[in-house]
């Protein structure tokens, strides 16, 4: 009965064809999306080929058009023998990814940075915007500055300084966050409420989720497929790199690559937080299929207290606290399956910290006198001046 259940949710003419991005090295080919480790993939084994396969049968292929397995690379050759049942040498390792960070994530890299860039900061227009946000014209003036590398040196302007708005440097005592939030939040609040646009891109670009796949692989695999040779690894839930190293002998790096800065990938993710529920909505094939990956992988008795787990898959804390989230929701993982719900309020769980420091900026600017941004960037640009004026005559009388 659970059996067909899952065939009919999960029916596989829903989409015919998924591909992924496939990266090889000598004990196993490795499968994952955009947004889902794959810079990290490029680093230690170098360019990726892109595959597709064929839901209804899962079969591989290398090209546009199906062809005979003799024209196929040897990477479609090799799956396609371990999915009629024969032999294979390497194994099959597949990344996967929370679809509401994959979605949050790939909108920055193909809406929020192509709207914005390093070069805003120094165009009229996107001052206009700002201003349109409600900031005075000294506060606007100010903020771009600050962020234009033509006008502050790297000394100036402090430490952790990336290219914009990819940034974790909100000026002295980060006067600039509550300016730099609420323009994340105009951007995420103008796409979320064009739905015909969320319905034609939410599950494109960077955006998308293959998780349809994957499923179908653990629960409804073609018979005499040696499942063995399969493997699936959730990039939250483990250390990639520690757990292949560990399986395969390898020696792999274990660091992350080409990270967003976390303070600005959770603002994101808050500004998301008022529209969870019609992302939730959009994504809710996903979240569930997702779901049920998640509970066959990581079960939640795994994560009983004493209990060792498999080396780099994070326990409880470390789990939390790798991905942003509050400790107390450490219990989830421990006490049953987790579902759609679940997802979300982690999801929103991780925006915890960064809304509290945000919070906390904005309370620390109503406190001074004049209660704004501007009353406080001028009397800093004050004080500044009195200090270069002193240094000056104490320069020309020696």
């Amino acid at each position: 009965m659970q059996e067909d259940t899952l065939k009919q949710r999960f029916n596989s003419h829903d989409r015919s064809y998924m591909s992924y991005m496939i990266f090889e090295s000598k004990k196993f080919y490795l499968q994952t999306t955009a947004k889902t480790a794959s810079s990290w993939c490029n680093n230690k084994f170098g360019d990726p080929n892109n595959i597709s396969f064929k839901i209804n049968t899962l079969k591989g292929y290398s090209g546009a058009t199906e062809k005979d397995d003799s024209e196929q690379t040897k990477y479609v050759k090799d799956w396609n023998s371990l999915m009629n049942g024969k032999s294979c040498k390497k194994d099959f390792v597949f990344l996967i990814r929370n679809p509401l960070e994959k979605v949050a994530t790939g909108f920055i890299q193909d809406v929020l940075l192509s709207e914005i860039n390093e070069s805003s900061p120094k165009s009229l227009l996107f001052q206009k915007y700002l201003l349109d946000l409600g900031y005075s014209q000294y506060e606007v003036t100010s903020f771009c500055n600050h962020y234009n590398p033509l006008f502050h040196t790297q000394r100036d302007r402090g430490k952790n300084f990336q290219t914009f708005p990819d940034v974790a440097n909100f000026g002295p005592d980060n006067i600039y966050l509550p300016i730099f939030y609420t323009m994340i939040e105009s951007l995420v609040d103008h796409w979320c409420t064009n739905i015909p646009r969320v319905i034609n891109e939410v599950n494109q670009g960077h955006k998308m989720s293959n998780l349809l796949l994957v499923l179908k692989l653990l629960t409804f695999p073609p018979p005499n497929v040696d499942i063995s040779k399969i493997h699936v690894m959730d990039i939250n839930r483990q250390n990639i790199g520690e757990s292949l190293n560990m399986k395969y002998g390898m020696k792999i790096k274990t660091g992350k690559m080409h990270a967003r800065e976390p303070m600005f990938k959770h603002m994101v993710f808050g500004a998301f937080k008022k529209h969870i529920e019609l992302l939730s909505a959009f994504l809710s094939t996903e979240l569930t299929i997702y779901s049920e990956i998640i509970n066959k992988l990581y079960p939640s008795e795994n994560y009983i207290k004493g209990k060792k787990l498999p080396v780099g898959v994070f326990n409880t804390e470390d789990y939390c606290i790798n991905d942003n989230i509050p400790l107390q929701f450490k219990h989830d993982l421990a006490d049953g399956p987790i579902d759609q719900h679940t997802l979300t309020e982690q999801f929103k769980a991780k925006t915890v910290k960064t809304e509290k420091e945000i919070s906390q900026v904005i309370q620390n600017i109503k406190n001074t006198e004049n209660g704004s941004i501007e009353s406080i960037l001028r009397k800093q640009a004050e004080e500044d001046a009195s200090i270069t004026s002193s240094q000056l005559l104490v320069d020309n009388l020696f």
